[in-house]
């Protein structure tokens, strides 16, 4: 594939309107923010047909050329709740929501671009301290179908134990992914292929002078 460049493209054009709250009362933090963009000339690539018929393979090539495509429309909320529940345990949980309407909606592209975005998302996470040389951090998060690049929703943890071994030296246990082997997070339909992300472990020493 061999991308073009197109002297007529005109830019894509954005409105964007945001608002936000937040709250903070003894050991509770609230924020939230709502947002509203118009986009006008959305972006997309159109790719020529690819001559298998008249060429030799090795001229075989499908020229893409970027052009606007429609317009769109996207709305969302994104909020955050935390909680200082002791000098040594805080907990918190957050929470998007996404919304997009596209124009046309018979475009395949545009299609696809509507279904490559989660729709809801959330997680939740705990940091503790032991005390002053041990301390425990755990995340769980739930992230929502992706339909256009057929993606499953799903559900992933990850825990971190964290050890100040010496004022200067820090180590790190780190598991992600914990609970499956690997699940699909993206689709690249410029290479063809999933993106995998699997479970894994990792030990971090860390010194400071």
């Amino acid at each position: 594939i061999v991308t073009a460049g197109n002297p007529d493209l005109d830019a894509e054009r954005l409105i964007a309107y945001e608002a936000g709250w937040r709250m903070s009362r003894n050991a509770w933090v609230v924020d939230i923010a709502a947002f509203f963009n118009d986009y006008e000339n959305v972006m997309g690539f159109s790719r020529t047909v690819l001559d298998r018929q008249t060429l030799a393979p090795e001229f075989w090539q499908r020229i893409s050329t970027q052009q606007g495509i429609g317009t769109a429309q996207s709305q969302g909320i994104e909020s955050t709740l935390t909680w200082q529940a002791t000098s040594a345990l805080r907990l918190s949980g957050t929470y998007s929501w996404l919304e997009l309407d596209i124009e046309p909606v018979t475009d395949p592209r545009l299609v696809r671009l509507n279904g490559s975005s989660p729709r809801h998302m959330f997680s939740v996470r705990s940091a503790h301290h032991f005390d002053e040389r041990w301390r425990i951090d755990a995340t769980v998060r739930y992230v929502d179908k992706l339909p256009a690049l057929a993606i499953d929703e799903y559900v992933t943890m990850d825990l971190s134990l964290n050890a100040q071994v010496s004022p200067s030296v820090e180590v790190t246990l780190r598991g992600s992914n914990l609970l499956e082997s690997d699940h699909a997070e993206y689709f690249s339909s410029t290479i063809g292929q999933r993106n995998e992300v699997e479970r894994s472990l990792l030990l971090l020493l860390s010194w400071r002078q």
